[in-house]
């Protein structure tokens, strides 16, 4: 289990540099299911990667840019979970119907938020 004073691990450092305001690390063991607004309907995804204010997400579903939804990104090992209001920020088609899709959060994750997740 982590230590809840120590910070988040060092992110992967196999990505080029970019820009961003948090790093990225690995979306690993986690899942996730995206919850539409605001009649409720959800899909399942696959989180390849997550900061303090955004994850990219595999789906089989499109859904397009703009859209506001619910992120529950879950960790099984660790049997933890985080919910966050997001809207989608892109969409790319992928070969066989998958969609990868880039999710900006409503807030920023906590330290314990972003550790109970990696």
């Amino acid at each position: 289990m982590p230590n809840s004073t120590s910070p988040p691990p060092e992110p992967s450092t196999s990505q080029p540099a970019d820009r961003r305001k948090w790093p990225r690390y690995p979306g690993g063991a986690m899942s996730a299911t995206v919850i539409l607004e605001p009649d409720g309907a959800s899909c399942p995804a696959q989180p390849q990667d997550i900061s303090r204010s955004g994850v990219r997400l595999v789906l089989a579903r499109r859904l397009d840019a703009g859209t506001e939804a619910t992120a529950v990104v879950y960790h099984p090992g660790r049997q933890f979970f985080v919910r966050v209001p997001m809207r989608v920020a892109y969409v790319i088609e992928q070969p066989g119907g998958r969609f990868i899709l880039g999710g900006a959060f409503a807030r920023e994750l906590s330290d314990d938020e972003l550790r109970g997740l990696l």
